[in-house]
């Protein structure tokens, strides 16, 4: 015991010793830590700037007793306490109900996913998606071939004229009017405004891309994830 109170201090010096190492060592190279410090800063601002946020939504279910007691069984209505096996089986379909992919296809035609639409600023480096507010809406020539998930660019030129752009794999760069019709092989619709004024002091550009509602529906529905309160009875989903 009095040999590990004499090896203390020596420890505690060792520390003391190996701080001061790395002390002077930054103490040294101090040039370099002040350009990586604000190097760092400046990559966490154009992360967090032109970073696209996405949000997690929540909700809660709450079945119905009454409707899982009429799908039971003669035996599970006399046997006592068969009504949680029943209740339990209710619940896993309704789970499987709730994850299936008819009804994630009819929630994308419901909420008109079809279209994307996105602002593009000023940078170019960030597109702000746009769902209801977009001052313009696209109507696709479904009769004529349209590419799914590839994006077309507009530009506001004038009060009663755009450009559209393409990439350079179709090379498409055209000068229209709103209303008129716009017919290539990949792409084949027409730009109507619902807000000239805002088209022409919002984005510089904007951009829009056609959605394929089963894909939609497909990414959906994998992204969907349901649980049960209780392993026995379900009575809540979350």
């Amino acid at each position: 015991m009095e040999q590990q109170y004499q090896n203390t201090p020596q420890a505690f010096e060792e520390d003391s010793l190996d701080l001061r190492k790395y002390f002077y060592l930054i103490r040294a190279n101090w040039y370099w830590f002040i350009p990586s410090l604000f190097l760092a800063l400046a990559i966490a601002f154009m992360v967090n700037r032109y970073t696209m946020p996405t949000y997690n939504v929540r909700a809660s279910l709450l079945l119905n007793e009454g409707s899982s007691a009429k799908g039971l069984s003669g035996y599970e209505n006399v046997i006592p306490g068969m009504e949680i096996y029943g209740q339990r089986r209710y619940a896993v379909n309704e789970m499987e109900i709730l994850k299936s992919y008819s009804l994630a296809y009819k929630t994308v035609q419901q909420l008109d996913f079809g279209i994307s639409y996105a602002g593009i600023g000023r940078s170019g480096l960030k597109e702000v998606v746009m769902y209801n507010n977009c001052p313009f809406y696209v109507e696709m020539d479904s009769s004529k071939n349209n590419l799914y998930g590839y994006s077309v660019e507009i530009r506001p030129v004038s009060e009663t004229e755009y450009e559209v752009f393409v990439d350079d794999q179709y090379e498409i760069r055209e000068t229209l009017k709103y209303g008129e019709a716009f017919n290539s092989i990949p792409f084949n619709f027409t730009i109507q405004l619902k807000n000239p004024e805002n088209f022409l002091g919002g984005y510089g550009k904007y951009s829009f891309k056609f959605n394929s509602p089963n894909s939609l529906a497909n990414i959906y529905k994998n992204k969907l994830t349901i649980s049960s309160n209780d392993e026995r009875r379900g009575g809540v989903l979350y």
